[in-house]
């Protein structure tokens, strides 16, 4: 009996080894593998990898908002916004714009919307195209605005400037049926 608890201990012992040498084995392996496939003949400084920004800004925060409004020719929200983007990259930064609208009880069709770009505007790139009397969309769609692209390297922060508006128009027809409505909605910017 003393015999075979010693025997046992013996195979325990060799099967730990031996599961212990297969492990550092495989690690020893994998290394030498992640090792092989990071070394070479490049040198560190001349592999480099740059990016550009993309930013917007609000005068007023992004969000759109009209409440208790009545059917006039002027504009209910008057917002202007700008793009900024800079690289030291000879690259294209592109940019796409939507109203996404977060609620909007008014008749289809009753609010409508310009986009305009400011004359102070960069002309670096692609600005949007500007967009006349188009209508807004109801609760829960975000409508394209459309896409503009800036153009790297660049030396200061280019900026495309905008102004959205936002019209409930007098139709010369009865529109009570929009009397206390809301709206309200946001700018999205995506690259």
């Amino acid at each position: 009996m003393e015999e075979t608890k010693g025997n046992r201990s013996n195979t325990v012992l060799l099967t730990v080894i031996g599961i212990a040498t297969l492990l550092i084995a495989v690690v020893g392996a994998t290394f030498a593998y992640f090792t092989a496939q990071l070394t070479g003949n490049e040198e560190f400084s001349t592999i480099e990898i740059t990016a550009g920004t993309l930013g917007m800004t609000f005068a007023g925060g992004p969000s759109l908002a009209a409440e208790n409004i009545y059917p006039r020719n002027q504009a209910w929200i008057t917002k202007e916004f700008s793009i900024q983007a800079d690289t030291d990259v000879n690259i294209q930064i592109p940019y796409t714009m939507a109203l996404v609208v977060v609620n909007n009880t008014f008749s289809s069709g009753a609010l409508t919307y310009n986009l305009t770009v400011n004359s102070d505007s960069d002309d670096n790139g692609q600005n949007l195209t500007g967009v006349t009397s188009t209508q807004v969309p109801i609760n829960g769609v975000s409508m394209p605005l459309g896409t503009g692209h800036f153009q790297g390297p660049t030396t200061d922060t280019i900026v495309h400037r905008y102004t959205l508006r936002i019209f409930f128009p007098d139709t010369g027809v009865n529109q009570n049926e929009d009397q206390g409505k809301i709206f309200s909605a946001y700018i999205s910017t995506a690259s």
